[in-house]
């Protein structure tokens, strides 16, 4: 087929950069990531930005407000949340209840301290998202629990 490419296959690090050229990817799409991200998430989203080409789409999905208000004793967030040692930021008590109430800050970060992969559960604000986010990307859409629970947020590159 003229034109076609293979497909690449690579392990990248937890930080960036990912060995892709500027501009090369079309579409980037990142199922559960942006979800446990902390300290991490504007240098991402700078290298996804990086690597699509100018129109190119992000299709990334995350915790957001929400999440957080839909959340119940039948995932397995909320089960960790009050069954491991997870610490919050802002410092809040994590106990059931919590979830009842408005997310309490635009991020809110829960940690288990010595965790390696997925010792994170990150929400953001669909008012943080548009905001921090839409710095680097048009934000296209966000779908309501569009990948089971999580909402799926759509970006586009801007052109030029």
């Amino acid at each position: 087929m003229p034109g076609a490419r293979s497909i690449e296959v690579f392990h990248n690090r937890a930080v960036p950069p990912l060995p892709l050229e500027r501009d090369s990817l079309n579409l980037v799409y990142a199922f559960s990531v942006f979800s446990h991200i902390d300290e991490q998430e504007m240098p991402w989203l700078e290298e996804l930005r990086r690597v699509l080409r100018p129109g190119g789409y992000a299709y990334l999905s995350t915790h957001t407000e929400h999440t957080w208000g839909i959340l119940g004793s039948e995932h397995a967030i909320y089960r960790n949340l009050f069954s491991l040692p997870f610490r919050a930021a802002p410092a809040m008590v994590i106990e059931p209840a919590m979830l009842t109430r408005p997310m309490p800050a635009e991020r809110v970060v829960f940690s288990l301290p010595g965790a390696r992969a997925y010792g994170r559960n990150v929400f953001q604000s669909t008012a943080y998202i548009e905001r921090e986010w839409g710095r680097l990307f048009e934000i296209q859409a966000i779908h309501r629990q569009g990948a089971y629970y999580q909402d799926v947020i759509v970006l586009r590159k801007r052109a030029g």
